[in-house]
């Protein structure tokens, strides 16, 4: 649940609790999606280190009113090639013998979630986002549920955002596990200038059980149908984790 979602904000630092004007805003601010006026999907593949692959897909729908949207999104990570082996213990020396490969095996997590968008009062709107959460590897798995809760205030036209949400503020988990899901704050603030052609946006996240984490980035149009992105991400104590650059 911490890669991000979609190209667009990615490339910008995964600074975008501020911004969630498209159909990710599933995964980052579901706030955000009152802010949306059409049908959105968005599709999401990443090939990462050994045989590891990332998904996201995003399908949102807003209200005929306006206001308010509602979408459903699936977030994938799995690795296969895990070779298997069998073996038994010898009790008086614990060592290993009759080691023999079992095939191979396969690690998966996905999060399946629905979240909604509303726009409460002039300038600001609520979301929540409920989760189903599952785990396996090879023949052991787990499962949990878990909700989130998120605002977006529009603090200057349409210009500024701030937005925040909290995560796992319900968690419950079942299975082949002792984890749990962890509190996990995010804010971020979004500005833009140049009859909004440069869109600025900055965010800090804060688990329970980790450092503090920053992320910063920039979109900037060239024209109306191609926009140049940036941005940088890192953690407290630890420096600068990781540059990224974009187009679209």
């Amino acid at each position: 649940l911490n890669y991000g979602a979609g190209a667009r904000a990615m490339a910008m630092g995964s600074a975008f609790t501020g911004v969630a004007d498209d159909a990710t805003a599933t995964y980052w601010n579901p706030a955000g999606l009152s802010q949306i006026t059409r049908k959105e999907v968005t599709l999401m593949q990443s090939t990462l280190f050994a045989d590891t692959k990332y998904d996201f897909y995003s399908f949102v729908v807003p209200s005929k009113k306006g206001g308010s949207a509602w979408g459903l999104s699936m977030t994938n990570l799995s690795s296969a090639g895990f070779e298997r082996v069998n073996a038994t213990v010898d009790p008086n020396t614990q060592s290993f013998t009759n080691v023999q490969s079992g095939g191979n095996f396969q690690v998966s997590e996905s999060d399946l979630r629905w979240a909604y968008g509303r726009k409460v009062v002039d300038h600001v709107a609520i979301g929540t986002a409920l989760h189903k959460i599952t785990r396996s590897v090879d023949t052991s798995s787990d499962s949990s549920t878990a909700m989130d809760l998120s605002t977006l205030i529009d603090m200057k036209e349409g210009r500024r955002r701030l937005g925040m949400t909290i995560n796992n503020v319900y968690g419950k988990m079942s299975g082949d596990t002792e984890d749990t899901l962890p509190l996990v704050f995010r804010v971020g603030m979004s500005d833009q200038y140049f009859k909004k052609r440069l869109l600025l946006a900055f965010d800090i996240d804060k688990s329970i059980h980790a450092n503090a984490g920053w992320h910063t980035g920039g979109e900037f149009g060239f024209s109306k149908n191609f926009k140049g992105r940036v941005g940088i991400q890192g953690v407290q104590g630890e420096g600068l984790d990781e540059t990224v650059v974009g187009f679209g």
